[in-house]
């Protein structure tokens, strides 16, 4: 009877180990999506912000000529 009850508590534990063996596939799984999920939101925050920094330089750029441009008309107005 020992024996029998050493064999059911054998099967039982076999049978939770693999459930938590299946736990641990998904849990991997969940990781490895997140992991990618991080990856693609860091590559877009920096593409985002190169875009970013592209359009402050255009910006700045404009201004410096438009700063210019209207530097020209007023001499030209005082002249």
């Amino acid at each position: 009877e020992e024996l029998e009850t050493l064999k059911t508590t054998i099967n039982e534990n076999d049978e939770i180990i693999h459930q938590l063996e299946l736990q641990l596939q998904k849990l991997e799984e969940s990781i490895k999506k997140y992991e990618r999920f991080l990856d693609e939101t860091k590559t877009e925050i920096e593409n985002l912000d190169k875009d970013m920094t592209n359009t402050i330089d255009k910006i700045k750029n404009k201004l410096i000529t438009l700063e210019n441009q209207w530097s020209d008309v007023r001499t030209n107005l005082i002249e």
